[in-house]
């Protein structure tokens, strides 16, 4: 039994030495429709992965850039992890992600997650479909580094 997700997730890519942002330059991986898909994402991305570029994981057919039509209204709340824990902590929020719990109700609010490498730390945002939504009535804090005190809101700006 592969134990289907409610929402269709798609796993994008794009490269840290790529310095265009058009359409093109981002890649469609794969979907993620099933826990089974989870499992074999977590079990074959490595660290290296993590440091040379930059994932999304977005519901439906939602373009990983905020001025996708999804997007444009929305903002990302963003959380800095340290290099060494990214492995655990993007699988953790993957999961809620694609199991829609980060949020304890609205969780259609959320297009999607997605991380970006920097130096010693990475930036894994959450990105919310509609601006004016209370992110903080509903997210669910958990571990040490996804918790609001330690997150920065944007508002995106096309």
């Amino acid at each position: 039994m592969e134990y289907k997700t409610k929402t269709i997730w798609y796993l994008w890519f794009h490269s840290i030495t790529n310095n265009e942002w058009g359409k093109s330059s981002y890649k469609k991986i794969s979907n993620i429709n099933s826990f089974f898909d989870y499992q074999y994402f977590k079990d074959i991305f490595k660290q290296d992965h993590y440091q040379n570029g930059m994932f999304f994981c977005m519901k439906d057919n939602i373009f990983p850039n905020w001025e996708d039509p999804d997007n444009r209204e929305g903002g990302c709340l963003s959380f800095k992890v340290p290099s060494r824990d990214i492995i655990n902590e993007w699988n953790n929020l993957l999961l809620r992600c694609i199991n829609e719990s980060i949020l304890t109700k609205d969780n259609d609010e959320i297009n999607g997650i997605s991380i970006s490498p920097k130096k010693e730390f990475n930036i894994i945002k959450i990105w919310f479909k509609n601006d004016s939504f209370d992110y903080k009535k509903y997210f669910q804090e958990f571990g040490e580094y996804f918790l609001i005190s330690k997150s920065l809101y944007k508002k995106h700006e096309v």
